[in-house]
Formats: C-alpha cells, sequence, structure tokens
C-alpha cells in the first residue's frame, strides 16, 4: 500500500521553508515508518510528522524530549548572555 504524504502539512518537521515536496510512503518499506524527503532528504517519522526518533519508540516520548531540549539550549544560552551582561 502506498501512502503519499505532502511534505507541506508536515512543515514544521523539514528544516528548508518552502520544501513543498511530495514524500511517498511504502508500508512494507523496511525503513517505514521513517520517511525520507526526496528534494531535501529530511528525515520524519510517518505518525507524528516530527524529526526521525530512532532512539525512541513513542512519538509523545520524543516530543516531551525534543521540549525538554529546546528548554535546556535557552537556559544556556540565557546564562551564556546573562553573564556577558553582567561583564559590560
Amino acid at each position: 500500500m502506498l501512502i503519499v504524504v505532502v511534505a507541506a502539512a508536515a512543515a514544521a518537521a523539514l528544516p528548508s521553508d518552502g520544501c513543498g515536496a511530495g514524500i511517498v510512503a511504502d508500508r512494507n518499506d523496511p525503513c517505514f515508518p521513517k520517511l525520507t524527503c526526496f528534494n531535501c532528504a529530511t528525515e520524519i517519522h510517518f505518525d507524528c510528522g516530527r524529526p526521525w526518533h530512532p532512539e525512541t519508540k513513542s512519538c509523545k516520548r520524543a516530543a516531551v524530549l525534543e521540549r525538554r531540549n529546546q528548554r535546556k539550549a535557552l537556559s544556556r544560552e540565557h546564562r551564556r548572555y546573562g553573564r556577558l551582561g553582567v561583564r559590560q
């Protein structure tokens, strides 16, 4: 069974703005549910449309880890720029 996924529907997962390429998903493909955009080579997860997350089986768990990593990055950036502001 072939399924056509429009990349614009998963735009949050695509790094290049306006990619717009279609992705063909084949449930019989050994890589399924990992989908790779033929245009920009971005790997996304079929079920959630987020970046491919091989380290976690659950899409919910991957979303939680992604939010946690974003918060950590913002915290590091805040500390770094906060120290620069103190030095001035």
